[in-house]
């Protein structure tokens, strides 16, 4: 009679390189398990190609160091998260997403076998892990923040938000109190030649300082022999 047996499921990749460009080698020879990593994939900035520059396994952590498009990024994963059945490690920055990697029952054997060992050559991700986002094709940041971002408003700076979409208005605000012009005298505003023609008398004093600037006063006279006027 025949037996069915139940084979264990195995993910081609863990048979290959991917998704890394070459075997990854430990700094005293050994090759690590194919079945490793077995899978990753990336969000990076024109095209960026992430590369893992350095591995630390410990009986029961791995420090892995990756280059992204945001620099040099280290990240810790514990034996206990793969044996709690969850076989990736996200990586990320602040609040902006940056990839995934997968691991394959291949890590098992990393944490028992390869205990101290250290790789330090920088192996290069496939290209076809990433998912390219040009930087110039739509806003990614301000000031070169992303993520959750919080604004405020100011006298010189608001914004309407309506559904997805955000609307800045900027104001600009000369530093200081701005000079305060004279446009009119009495509602009387300069000629086509830009020019006004004021002139003295008993109660009004005009004096000029300078090229650009002008002194009025009105000067307190007696009003005794001033009379009401009569109709």
């Amino acid at each position: 009679m025949n037996v069915i047996g139940i084979k264990n499921w195995l993910n081609e990749t863990g048979l290959t390189n991917y998704p890394l460009t070459s075997t990854l080698i430990s700094d005293d020879g050994r090759q690590f398990p194919k079945n490793f990593i077995v899978d990753a994939n990336f969000i990076q900035f024109d095209a960026f190609i992430p590369q893992l520059i350095s591995l630390t396994v410990d009986d029961t952590l791995i420090s892995i160091s990756l280059r992204t498009d945001s620099g040099m990024i280290t990240n810790t994963y514990l034996k206990s998260t793969y044996l709690g059945g969850i076989p990736f490690l996200t990586i990320s920055l602040n609040s902006r997403y940056l990839g995934k990697l997968v691991f394959g029952d291949g890590i098992l054997e990393v944490f028992n076998s390869f205990v101290a060992a250290t790789m330090t050559t920088a192996n290069a991700f496939l290209a076809t892990t990433v998912r390219s986002i040009p930087s110039t094709a739509g806003v990614f940041s301000i000031d070169s923040l992303y993520g959750n971002l919080e604004f405020s408003s100011k006298k010189s700076l608001f914004f309407e938000n309506t559904s997805n979409t955000v609307i800045f208005n900027a104001v600009y605000i000369p530093v200081g109190d701005p000079p305060n012009f004279l446009k009119s005298i009495n509602q009387v505003k300069p000629n086509s030649n830009n020019s006004l023609l004021l002139l003295g008398s008993d109660t009004v004093n005009v004096n000029p300082v300078g090229l650009n600037s002008l002194i009025i006063n009105l000067i307190n006279s007696s009003t005794t022999n001033i009379l009401p006027s009569t109709i």
